[in-house]
């Protein structure tokens, strides 16, 4: 990270193309689910994310499953 830092050029590639690119992206995308799907729809794309990170990291990652969890 240092190392990236202390190239310019890569620190500012950096900023812009995961700025631009990654952000201003997903925001333009959702704006757009919003005025297309509604704005429920949208907001129900943020519950998704966690629920398939949860099974993945059990099966594939093999990550123990309390019960703690499922109250979260």
């Amino acid at each position: 990270m240092g190392h990236l830092m202390a190239d310019t050029r890569a620190a500012l590639g950096l900023a812009l193309g995961l700025g631009l690119t990654g952000t201003g992206v997903a925001y333009i995308l959702y704006y757009f689910i919003v005025g297309r799907l509604g704005a429920v729809s949208a907001s129900s794309a943020t519950y998704i994310p966690p629920v398939v990170a949860l099974v993945l990291g059990v099966s594939i990652g093999r990550e123990p499953m309390h019960r703690l969890i499922w109250l979260q």
